[in-house]
């Protein structure tokens, strides 16, 4: 029932250029002066000042000038700065940029691909409490992905992210419930698990309900879905906090696509490697987005809907 954990992107730039609202101790004033100058428009001289701010060690500069240059948003798209950028972040401690050195090594994006430079970083970041890299360790541990194979730390992994309401953590811990797949087989846990993940809106998790209900005494129904409510109502939302920085983006999905962002992000950059017309990898499904998402569907046979989702993501990942 095991199903990968997806593989989570930086968030929109946008919602990183939102720490400029929150007031600033004096010596870093200059990076929300830089932001300011971004959304006014005067880019050269964003550019400039967080520049400046990044040199003196200023890890959300980092971030958003690595954000900058990888997606070409007002500078010259440029992988190689981008990644100077995130992996000088990520050095400071920022778990976002941890993150995201990942999913490049993942990638092979802007740096070689290597599955155990990838996980190194996943792990920084897993540490740092961010669900997103939780999950990602958890797949690798799960399928020896850069880490050796152990049921134990998957499991481990994989209920850190689920207490965060991480939507794919949930669905691979309730399917490691059904299959007693390093743990002992709780069908009554299993369920609970995998009804909080179909309502996040995972495909995988609501078809494995099927399955397991069609098993299950009445008895069992019950008790699962009273620890079904006990466990939404202890698993919070993913508030990506950078170890050392203020708040970045909580992880919510978008409204009405059950993705969330670094999520969209990603599904834009395979489109635009398989040949589509995505427009800028921002994590916002706008016209662009949809209009290649139509032809991509148009062009392996699915139903034309033009709308992100977490099958057509996982689709995409099933292609070179």
């Amino acid at each position: 029932m095991t199903v990968h954990a997806p593989m989570r992107r930086m968030p929109r730039l946008a919602v990183l250029l939102w720490l400029a609202l929150t007031p600033w101790t004096t010596a870093v004033a200059d990076f929300a002066d830089g932001v300011r100058a971004y959304r006014a428009g005067r880019v050269e001289e964003a550019i400039r000042i967080l520049r400046e701010v990044g040199d003196r060690g200023d890890v959300r500069a980092q971030l958003v000038l690595g954000a900058l240059y990888g997606a070409g948003e007002g500078v010259a798209l440029d992988e190689a700065e981008a990644v100077r950028w995130y992996r000088r972040a990520a050095d400071g401690g920022s778990a976002e940029a941890q993150l995201e050195m990942g999913a490049r090594h993942a990638l092979g994006q802007g740096v070689a691909r290597d599955a155990a430079e990838a996980a190194r970083w996943y792990l920084r970041a897993a540490d740092g409490g961010l669900a997103d890299a939780q999950a990602e360790v958890a797949a690798r541990y799960d399928r020896g992905d850069g880490l050796p194979v152990d049921p134990a730390q998957a499991l481990r992994w994989y209920q850190a992210a689920a207490a965060s309401g991480h939507p794919q953590a949930m669905a691979n811990l309730g399917a490691k419930y059904a299959d007693g797949d390093g743990v002992e087989r709780d069908d009554v846990r299993a369920l609970a698990w995998l009804d909080l993940a179909a309502g996040a809106g995972v495909t995988v998790a609501a078809e494995n309900l099927v399955r397991l209900r069609a098993r299950m005494a009445p008895t069992q129904l019950e008790a699962a879905r009273a620890l079904a409510l006990e466990l939404r109502g202890a698993a919070s939302p993913d508030v990506e906090k950078a170890r050392g920085a203020e708040p970045v983006e909580r992880m919510v999905p978008v409204a009405g696509e059950a993705l969330t962002r670094n999520e969209v992000r990603e599904l834009q950059r395979r489109l635009e490697r398989l040949g589509f017309s995505p427009g800028p990898a921002d994590g916002v499904a706008g016209r662009r987005t949809r209009a290649a998402i139509r032809a991509y569907e148009t062009r392996v046979g699915r139903p034309r809907t033009g709308k992100p989702s977490r099958d057509l993501l996982e689709d995409l990942r099933a292609r070179p």
